[in-house]
């Protein structure tokens, strides 16, 4: 090898050494919070690669991707975006359209869009994710099913619920159409249905269980943490449907140490009576002008112009407080999001918010509404002797959480896996300023 080759590749060894140290640096600022310095140093990684292999270089990606979410740390989404942006085009131009490596920095762009309160952006990223899944897999293959639960999440933690079961279902009949409906990576689809039922308000959701059971049964080496959340979710699904010995038996057969009460995922509606005698109407445009149509059943428990008419208890790992509703037929991007307010029930915000007084609102807010409630869980998840033991909330917020107390099922106090009462639990509702939600 002549001099000069020499000579280019010692150079060539240089400036791949610098770029190497300067990620490595600036990876190690992101991870202490130090964004500025993080930003600096992605900044020199950045020349560095440049300068030895282009500006469309494959090793771009991740001195990008990392600088924009710094950035988007130290509130800069504008430059933040358009560094995501860039990096995803360089990623497409070197491994093609499709490739799985952009999802990262689309799973990046979804979290800004939530953090500017666009949640409509974020849901537009989050299909689009699950699309370049799909192409890249193609929709009747397994390795498909970790995306489609991921957005299956997505859709459950926005309320999407229809969306979410509607994308189940697809799911689980792509598998039974290859004879996989037995396979135990279907386990998570069909749990996913069940929460969505109860989250819907959806009736008997331990009917559509007993698939589950079958891929159990021919699955016989399953772990136990996978067991015993099917024991649990039916036991929950029979205890919601007022069947506590059907429950009982489920309970019987999980496999772990005795366990407290704990609210099981749902929806309820505060006032059956009141909302099945309502009928509420909303004005659309037509080719002659404006009529009013019936609103949907989403559409009419949302409603802002009333007081609270439901409550969630979300999945355990829930992010957002944000509902899309996906069955709102509206050009108004508007109406179609609504604020929730509350953990660990949620209620949708312009319900809630004329219960709370004006010392609470605004930038004067004080931090936190806090109730604590102690009650009794009966071995049947219901509860009883309900009462307020603390609280800085005014009348009407105490009555609406003694209401729902009412009407919540717990999975009750489990000793050797029989339900047992437990008296005195107690659980604190918050509810956060919005302008700090």
């Amino acid at each position: 090898m002549n001099r000069y080759l020499c000579a280019l590749l010692i150079l060539s060894l240089a400036v791949i050494a610098r770029a190497n140290d300067a990620l490595e640096r600036a990876s190690q600022h992101e991870i202490k919070g130090e964004f500025e310095l993080a930003v600096e140093s992605y900044e020199l990684a950045i020349d560095e690669i440049t300068k030895q292999y282009g500006e469309f270089s494959i090793h771009l990606f991740e001195p990008l991707l990392g600088q924009g979410r710094s950035l988007n740390a130290l509130n800069e989404p504008d430059e933040a975006t358009q560094l995501l942006h860039h990096a995803v085009h360089i990623l497409r131009r070197n491994e093609g359209v499709y490739t799985l490596g952009q999802l990262e920095a689309v799973d990046e762009l979804t979290k800004m869009a939530m953090q500017a309160d666009e949640p409509l952006k974020a849901d537009s990223q989050q299909t689009f994710s699950h699309f370049i899944s799909k192409r890249f897999y193609g929709e009747s293959n397994p390795e498909l099913l970790p995306a489609a639960y991921r957005l299956v999440h997505w859709h459950i933690e926005t309320g999407q619920f229809t969306k979410a079961l509607n994308l189940i279902n697809r799911t689980i009949e792509s598998m039974e159409d290859q004879d996989l409906d037995n396979d135990p990576r279907l386990i998570e689809a069909h749990l996913l249905a069940d929460k969505v039922r109860r989250l819907r308000g959806t009736c008997c959701s331990e009917n559509k269980l007993s698939d589950v059971i079958e891929i159990l049964e021919e699955n016989a080496d399953l772990p136990m943490d996978v067991t015993n959340e099917v024991f649990l979710s039916l036991a929950d699904a029979y205890l919601i449907s007022k069947k506590p010995e059907d429950a009982r038996e489920y309970y019987a057969k999980v496999d772990i140490a005795d366990s407290d009460p704990m609210p099981i995922i749902m929806s309820a509606i505060l006032d059956p009576t009141r909302y099945n005698h309502t009928q509420m109407y909303k004005p659309q445009q037509h080719p002659y002008g404006t009529r009013l149509v019936r609103m949907s059943r989403e559409e009419q428990l949302s409603a802002s112009a009333q007081p609270p008419q439901q409550f969630f208890v979300p999945l355990d790992h829930h992010k957002y407080d944000v509902r899309i509703l996906d069955s709102l037929e509206t050009i108004n991007t508007r109406e179609k999001t609504k604020a929730l307010i509350g953990k660990p029930f949620q209620f949708y915000y312009d319900q809630v918010k004329e219960l709370v007084p004006r010392e609470f609102r605004g930038d004067n807010a004080s931090k936190e509404i806090k109730i604590t409630l102690d009650f009794t869980v009966k071995n049947d998840g219901s509860l009883e002797d309900i009462e307020i033991i603390e609280t800085n909330a005014p009348v009407k917020l105490n009555r609406l959480m003694e209401q729902v107390m009412s009407k919540v099922i717990y999975r009750p106090a489990l000793t050797n896996g029989v339900p047992i009462t437990k008296n005195h639990v107690r659980v604190t509702q918050i509810f956060v300023s919005r302008d700090e939600a």
